[in-house]
């Protein structure tokens, strides 16, 4: 890849990330059936490896190291599996339309054990979802440490959000965090992310620093 595409992939991803930045928000506050929450929910693992990918440009041109490749590939597994999460759960939780609409005590029960089943598997895969966005998150604080743009203090603050949303997520394993009344890691990932998108932003298009 020249500088040219390197350049045009970083303010792409960028573009992206503001895209996910905006979906995260409307995708834990709407819920139910429909084509909106569904679009939602399956657009924001795509553009979340999308995001992640002009982030591991935008440090490999300021100083590559080995964390940077390694939070890159936790992190294209975490978008995947927050993708097939999303899919689970929402085909999971169709169950509960089909037993509303039914008389029949067999048929209800049926499908609330059905529901409880899939119910812990896409519990599961959430658990999956927290584990590698926490490992990405890490070692992308790690790779901050080596490369002369954003602020090493990013590097203090990634760990501590990604060391610590995957320890609370093992307290209350299978169940989430939130659940429990603890603190959901899933807001300060976002704060993470958002942070770092808004130097990069500032480096991009403002600065036009990838051009010196």
């Amino acid at each position: 890849m020249n500088s040219r595409d390197r350049f045009f992939a970083i303010k792409f991803g960028l573009i992206a990330g503001v895209v996910t930045s905006i979906i995260y928000p409307l995708m834990i506050t709407t819920h139910g059936p429909g084509l909106w929450p569904l679009l939602l929910e399956i657009s924001f693992g795509p553009m979340f490896i999308i995001s992640s990918y002009s982030l591991y440009l935008f440090i490999k041109h300021y100083g590559n190291s080995f964390y940077n490749e390694i939070g890159w590939l936790f992190t294209i597994l975490a978008g995947a599996a927050i993708l097939m999460t999303n899919t689970v759960q929402k085909s999971v939780f169709s169950m509960m339309a089909d037993m509303q609409s039914t008389d029949d005590h067999l048929v209800r029960e049926m499908i609330r054990r059905s529901f409880k089943s899939g119910n812990l598997t896409q519990l599961g895969m959430d658990f999956y979802w927290d584990v590698l966005v926490s490992i990405g998150i890490s070692f992308f604080a790690l790779a901050i440490l080596y490369q002369k743009y954003l602020p090493k203090l990013l590097t203090i603050a990634g760990l501590i959000i990604g060391i610590g949303g995957l320890f609370i997520n093992m307290l209350t394993f299978p169940v989430p965090p939130a659940n429990n009344e603890l603190i959901d890691p899933g807001p300060f990932f976002a704060v993470f992310y958002g942070i770092v998108l808004l130097f990069m932003l500032h480096a991009v298009f403002i600065k036009k620093a990838l051009s010196a």
